[in-house]
């Protein structure tokens, strides 16, 4: 009988372990300069070796919970993947080529560019991760990752990465929405891309 509970213990332990605590917000996208948040997106990455569902999770840009997203049912991260949140996925659709792991917010959730702060709740409301950057919004300044350069992501290097510091944490990078955050250097492939978003944002800015 004493096994037996122990066995238990230990089972209890290892599912509290694959409910979100290896889950984290690894990319954010909200430089866009434009006047809604259509191109805005975030990444989560689960870290672990197992798919954690996360139906009935929400992510808020408050800590409070007043402005939050609800996570459809039936949503699952699979084993060392990534999952991506996008306030319109037609646009992400012609901005990355982006179609698969892919959940759309609508106007549920909008990015300050001077700064804000992005938190992640599983489905008893316990916050799992959040990243604060710029002026940190309700979180403030301090361990604030820096602001980034239009066009560019904040992103973990290596993917996952989690000190509970921001500034730490993240850094700014070229986005690689549903894929790791690990630079491998420029190709003629990223080039394409660079040149291919330019234009879209000249569209979205100058309407040409």
């Amino acid at each position: 009988m004493r096994n037996y509970l122990l066995v238990s213990l230990c089972l209890i332990a290892f599912l509290s372990c694959l409910s979100g605590e290896d889950i984290t917000i690894n990319e954010v996208y909200y430089t866009t300069r434009t006047s809604s948040n259509d191109a805005q997106w975030l990444e989560i990455y689960n870290s672990t070796s197992s798919d954690i569902d996360i139906s009935g999770w929400k992510i808020s840009t408050s800590k409070n919970l007043s402005n939050a997203f609800l996570i459809p049912a039936g949503t699952v991260v699979n084993s060392k993947s990534f999952l991506v949140f996008a306030a319109n996925i037609d646009v992400m659709a012609s901005l990355w080529g982006l179609t698969k792991n892919l959940i759309e917010y609508g106007d549920a959730l909008t990015f300050s560019e001077t700064g804000d702060n992005i938190h992640l709740f599983n489905n008893t409301n316990n916050e799992v991760d959040a990243v604060w950057f710029g002026n940190g919004g309700e979180m403030g300044s301090t361990n604030a990752a820096h602001a980034v350069s239009f066009g560019m992501s904040l992103a973990r290097n290596p993917d996952g990465k989690d000190s509970d510091n921001p500034s730490l944490d993240f850094s700014e990078r070229f986005p690689t929405p549903g894929q790791s955050n690990t630079f491998t250097g420029f190709t003629q492939s990223t080039w394409g891309k660079i040149k291919a978003i330019y234009s879209i944002y000249r569209k979205l800015l100058l309407g040409c």
